[in-house]
């Protein structure tokens, strides 16, 4: 027995491999907010943040998210095409690899908060699954983050449509019979 189903992945740029934000809306400092790279300690000599490599913002690929605003909530956010009433699946890997604070984490679908962490201790690579409804054409995709004076690994970032199951076709075989 098989069953085919198919899943649209519908966030661009997910993985922040273009190096950067595109496909993003960022609401905080450039400065200390942005996509980078595995070879980012080699290639400038210092890591962005004191005792760790930046290659451990990068979950999978060559670039990940470092979300590192302080004294307030930075955003980072997409508009995805949905259609009401469809199921979403929302998954995406994040760390904090300091301790410290205060530092604040969270995630929301439509202006609704599905995860809000505050004063984080230090947290390895963790993924988050969410299983999620639309109510119109365009739904948001909000990741909201302060870590002072640390920062936030976002990657992987995956928002995939449910399809419920459906049947093709049905068969009658005689009872005993093998069909290959």
């Amino acid at each position: 027995v098989a069953q085919v189903r198919e899943m649209i992945l519908s966030v661009g740029n997910s993985g922040f491999e273009k190096g950067d934000f595109s496909y993003w809306i960022l609401k905080g400092s450039t400065d200390a907010n942005y996509a980078t790279s595995v070879d980012s300690t080699m290639l400038y000599g210092q890591s962005a943040l004191n005792g760790v490599d930046d290659s451990e913002f990068c979950h999978s690929g060559l670039f990940g998210g470092f979300l590192g605003e302080t004294n307030r909530l930075g955003t980072l956010s997409q508009r995805l095409p949905t259609a009401a009433g469809r199921r979403y699946r929302i998954s995406f890997w994040y760390a904090n690899l300091l301790s410290g604070g205060p530092n604040q984490f969270q995630v929301l679908w439509n202006g609704k908060a599905l995860l809000d962490q505050s004063n984080l201790g230090a947290v390895d690579w963790t993924r988050q699954i969410f299983l999620v409804s639309a109510t119109g054409s365009l739904t948001t995709l909000q990741f909201g983050f302060r870590n002072d004076p640390n920062a936030f690994a976002l990657d992987d970032v995956r928002v995939e449509e449910i399809r419920p199951p459906s049947i093709s076709r049905i068969e009658r075989t005689p009872v005993g019979s093998i069909r290959l």
